[in-house]
């Protein structure tokens, strides 16, 4: 869905994931689908060498596995990147990195409800992590799940409450589950740490847009 100039929804630029057509600024995680330069493919190949000989002195080497996972997402073969994940959550379940590596992959190959029960996974080990409440919030969002992705916006917004980027977010789920008051207060003070960002002047003219229509409604 992409919205309108004209539209009372919250209108959001798209983040850094290709794909997110609308709604929120800022997700966590570069685009694995755009065509990779020859020189680049070399550098790759070089990589997926070396993480090989890594994992075949040392199999049991956490980080590698988690690297040579976004190698090989990065090159389309998630299949394998997976194999490689569940590997890594065999060799350290109690790990929050594994589960939030994991829950970004899925969410990067469109599998948003797949990836937040990895990146709830991740919170719940690791509850203080903005990154990982931030993600989990953008996952459920996606998968369709408001009022959850609600609560861990707030969760984000205390773990870093001088982020505008991450009061912008609050008020635009705020705004898409009607809770228009608490919706404004957010934007209010996503501009109040960055003022004039247009994003959020753009969500925040809309939203007045529509309380005004309410008020002329009810009365």
């Amino acid at each position: 869905m992409v919205v309108s100039n004209t539209s009372d929804t919250p209108h959001l630029k798209l983040g850094q994931i290709t794909g997110i057509r609308h709604f929120f600024v800022r997700e966590s995680s570069l685009p694995l689908s755009h065509k990779i330069p020859s020189h680049e493919t070399i550098e790759l190949t070089r990589s997926e060498y070396w993480y090989k000989q890594s994992l075949e002195s040392k199999p049991d080497h956490v980080p590698a596995h988690l690297t040579y996972s976004n190698l090989l997402s990065k090159t389309k073969r998630v299949l394998q990147a997976e194999d490689m994940l569940k590997k890594a959550m065999l060799l350290e379940p109690e790990n929050p990195n594994v589960y939030r590596h994991y829950g970004q992959l899925l969410n990067e190959h469109g599998r948003h409800a797949d990836a937040a029960e990895y990146y709830q996974r991740a919170f719940d080990l690791k509850p203080e992590d903005f990154e990982i409440a931030f993600n989990l919030a953008n996952a459920l969002r996606q998968a369709g799940d408001g009022e959850s992705a609600e609560r861990f916006y707030w969760k984000a917004s205390e773990l870093k409450p001088d982020e505008a980027h991450t009061h912008m977010n609050l008020g635009a789920i705020l705004h898409m589950n009607n809770k228009l008051e608490s919706a404004e207060r957010s934007y209010l003070r996503a501009l109040e740490i960055e003022p004039g960002h247009e994003t959020t002047s753009q969500n925040l003219k809309k939203l007045r847009t529509l309380m005004n229509k309410r008020k002329i409604g009810s009365k």
